[in-house]
């Protein structure tokens, strides 16, 4: 089936020149393609290749009651139009709600559901107990009475502070990926009488809760739980890629260069006076290249990063636009460092200066990523705290950095 996705639209920005390419080469006698043309029909290739087929969701959003057994219909198709529009597949569960079969075609019996509207506010009453009621309304969360709907607590709901985190799990946190929709959409409760109540929970399946009062989350077709949080080590990490990662490798790299000119000032002013301006100038180009090229990479990167095109090219290129900037500034931090040091008086305490600048940096990389590695890992619940804390971390290694750089150069000042 097609599906819409507005990436597409990607596809066209290289459609005409793409044509005219294509046009210039066909009336072409001489077969030798240039080398130029190749060059650029392989990066129009690229453009175009970023615009990906949609990702299909499936929803579960109604329960039907038929000849004393559950059927659940779902809608399946672009995660950008559901459940407004989709394709209608129908389930039955022999187990009240925790394994589901597909039913097709879907019987005559319950194709007349399709098109009744999805309700906004459903409410359903214990079997045998009309007091106890069961409530979705639009929230995220089902409630609970048990005085026949005067007072409402809540029964369900997902743990406090990990929306973020289901969303970012969808794309193991590289782009935005496909929303959670978790509704709930129905609740009923099983046709055999024995209490347990069943709620559609959209791309999350369907949540159950047993007569003892436990909730479960089972998967129908494509739509199944997401995860609360990651046990897994290997995936802390790619939770931060995006766009986290870009942030916090770009300020790394500010920081190294802020670090590094505190670092130069005063070996500079010393070499000024001890060896004159012949010298200095050898150590003063390369720090000028140093600070132009980390300003460029870092705000073109943001400036990147920002940008839905520029998302996308981030994903397809991920090792240049992670490493190459990194790769870059440090050779060109380093070789100023080196001939830094041939200025200083002090050539050991200049030396110690360029370690506490890269220790500095390392430190300010791990103390950032580390409490957004907890947040992954569901230690630490809210994404604003991990965040607030990873701020105050990285302010905090980076003061206490450029302090110790400081009193450092100055002693290799002399």
């Amino acid at each position: 089936s097609i599906l819409p996705d507005p990436t597409d639209l990607l596809a066209l920005v290289v459609l005409w020149p793409a044509w005219r390419l294509w046009r210039a080469q066909a009336g072409r006698t001489h077969r030798g393609t240039p080398v130029r043309a190749g060059l650029v029909a392989l990066m129009l290739a690229g453009l175009a290749g970023i615009a990906t087929s949609p990702p299909v969701q499936e929803l579960a959003v109604r329960f039907v009651v038929a000849e004393n057994e559950l059927y659940l219909l779902t809608k399946s198709g672009s995660a950008y139009e559901l459940p407004e529009r989709g394709v209608w597949r129908l389930y039955r569960t022999p187990d009240n709600g925790r394994t589901w079969t597909p039913v097709d075609p879907i019987p005559p019996s319950i194709a007349g559901e399709l098109d009744r509207p999805l309700q906004p506010e459903v409410v359903v009453e214990q079997p045998g107990n009309p007091q106890v009621q069961y409530r979705i309304r639009g929230e995220e969360r089902v409630e609970y009475s048990e005085d026949g709907g005067q007072t409402w607590r809540t029964a369900w709901e997902s743990p406090a502070g990990r929306r973020r985190f289901m969303e970012r799990y969808q794309t193991a946190g590289l782009l935005p990926g496909p929303p959670v929709k978790l509704g709930p959409y129905d609740l009923a409760f099983t046709p055999d009488g024995s209490g347990t109540l069943v709620v559609a929970a959209g791309t999350e399946g369907v949540l159950v809760r047993s007569p003892a009062g436990e909730w479960s989350r089972h998967a129908v077709g494509m739509a199944g739980p997401t995860p609360f949080s990651t046990p897994y080590p290997s995936q802390w990490l790619s939770m931060l890629l995006f766009p986290e990662g870009l942030l916090l490798v770009g300020f790394a790299i500010l920081v190294a260069l802020v670090l590094s000119v505190i670092g130069w000032v005063p070996i500079l002013r010393a070499g000024w006076r001890a060896q004159g301006r012949q010298a200095v100038m050898r150590v003063l180009r390369p720090a000028l290249v140093s600070v132009v090229l980390a300003l460029v990479l870092v705000i073109g990167g943001y400036v990147l990063s920002t940008t839905r095109v520029g998302g996308n090219i981030a994903l397809i290129l991920l090792f240049a636009v992670f490493l190459l900037p990194p790769v870059l500034i440090a050779f060109a931090l380093v070789y100023t460092w080196s001939r830094a040091i041939r200025v200083a008086q002090n050539k050991a305490e200049a030396a110690r200066s360029r370690r506490g600048c890269v220790g500095t940096t390392v430190a300010l990389l791990v103390a950032g990523a580390l409490p957004f590695v907890l947040w992954a890992a569901g230690i630490v619940s809210r994404y604003s705290f991990a965040a607030l804390v990873a701020v105050a971390f990285t302010l905090a290694v980076t003061v206490a950095g450029a302090v110790r750089v400081y009193r450092l150069s100055r002693a290799a000042a002399g």
